[in-house]
């Protein structure tokens, strides 16, 4: 088990890292998109309650950034949202996959090409957990790790 979440934890951190290095610009003089404002790490990507409204759905899926663990039956599956990015380790980190939240909707990318939880609902997210329903798959009810995700056992960086 230790050895599996130390796998989980590298993939997971791998995808994070990836997601976070990949974005570029199309623009061939090199120059930024000055039309869209740049989103600080702790802004969220889904709309606050004011631009939808104070309904009671808007209120629960606010701000679902964070890392989350759930369990299923191939074993833990790792998820965080971080400024409109997702990423998800599963599998004992053999499946990694990167993405976005937009709203209530995930959009995944994985590793291997599958399209097991590529695309999910959230439909309810608080200060402890989150439900994720994906699209042809099981619906998971994720903790949410506070003060981030420990994980056990990691090798120390740059020291």
């Amino acid at each position: 088990m230790r050895k599996a979440a130390q796998i989980t934890g590298a993939a997971l951190i791998a995808a994070v890292l990836m997601t976070g290095c990949s974005s570029g610009s199309d623009d061939k003089d090199g120059k930024k998109d000055e039309a869209k404002p740049a989103r600080s790490a702790g802004q969220s990507a889904a709309p606050s309650e004011g631009a939808k409204g104070a309904g009671a759905e808007d209120k629960l899926i606010s701000s679902p950034g964070g890392a989350y663990l759930a369990q299923s039956a191939e074993g833990p599956v790792a998820l965080t949202i971080v400024a409109g990015q997702a990423a998800l380790a599963s599998d004992g980190g053999k499946r990694t996959c990167s993405g976005t939240v937009s709203g209530k909707s995930l959009t995944l990318k994985c590793s291997d090409g599958g399209d097991k939880r590529t695309r999910g609902i959230i439909e309810k997210s608080d200060a402890t957990s989150m439900v994720v329903s994906w699209e042809g798959g099981p619906k998971e009810t994720f903790a949410r790790q506070s003060g981030g995700a420990k994980l056990p056992g990691l090798p120390k960086l740059g020291g």
